[in-house]
């Protein structure tokens, strides 16, 4: 199989900006997690490239993730965020296109981006851009908003969307049905991916297993088959239920015996047509 490529990770420098979403109260995430400290867990479990997600919410993460990427070979790509309502993203775009290190943006899906059921005039404008660019649109949702999702998929078919975390599952809290039946209906557009990231902190964080997960996986698989599948670590977010090494593992058991040809797609292969990895 290729190496494999982790298509979810994140970075952040408490001394260099300030993440409104971060607390002291998490302990374990309330610290610098900077290539240094990822790159020999890569090593160790035989993954040989990743993609950095926006973990900020502001446009000067940009330029630090790209400049990250530029100093770390094992750092394939940037997935970065724009300000979709300010009048300006345009500009930004357009700067950021020209680094072939920079490979989309993430949005966060929410009702907010509607307008009387119809997609928001920002949004449109934002998504359009990206087409002209080249660039792809991960998506960070929940189960209730996976319909604009779809609204979105058919609109922009030329843009590759990406649905993180597999849209956010309630492995803690209750049945899959409703979530697997609008996860279904996402899947019916050709020009939408998934992750098999951020699982296990979906679960219980001490008494998680590989089993639970296994019931959202194979939903997954049946409605976006192996060639539409990606995986990521969501490193350092996983480290809340679990280390890398023991999450990688997760998505290899939660996948259950596969075809070599099928665990090179969702490990390497799709990442590189998705994100464009050459």
């Amino acid at each position: 199989m290729p190496a494999i490529i982790d298509t979810h990770q994140h970075f952040w420098d408490l001394d260099r900006f300030q993440y409104r979403w971060l607390s002291p109260d998490i302990k374990v995430l309330f610290r610098n997690y900077l290539p240094v400290h990822l790159e020999p867990l890569l090593k160790k479990a035989g993954v040989g490239k990743t993609l950095i997600v926006q973990a900020l919410g502001e446009m000067v993460e940009n330029d630090w993730s790209l400049e990250l990427a530029a100093r770390n070979p094992f750092i394939a790509g940037v997935v970065g965020w724009i300000d979709i309502y300010d009048p300006g993203f345009g500009k930004e775009l357009v700067s950021l296109r020209t680094n072939p290190n920079f490979k989309g943006i993430r949005l966060g899906v929410n009702k907010q981006m509607l307008n009387d059921r119809l997609v928001r005039r920002e949004v449109v404008l934002a998504v359009k851009s990206l087409a002209q660019a080249g660039l792809s649109c991960d998506l960070l949702v929940h189960a209730e908003n996976l319909v604009i999702v779809r609204t979105l998929a058919s609109a922009f078919p030329d843009v590759p969307f990406i649905v993180n975390h597999l849209g956010n599952p309630p492995l803690r809290s209750g049945p899959l049905d409703e979530w697997a039946a609008k996860l279904r209906s996402v899947a019916k557009f050709p020009n939408v991916t998934c992750k098999l990231s951020g699982l296990v902190t979906l679960c219980d964080l001490k008494t998680w297993s590989p089993e639970q997960l296994k019931p959202a996986v194979k939903v997954a698989v049946e409605a976006f088959g192996y060639d539409r599948l990606m995986f990521g670590s969501d490193w350092p977010v996983c480290l809340m239920a679990a280390p890398y090494q023991d999450v990688l593992d997760a998505a290899v058991e939660a996948l259950g015996p596969i075809s070599e040809a099928d665990k090179a797609k969702v490990f390497s292969e799709n990442a590189r047509r998705v994100y464009r990895l050459g």
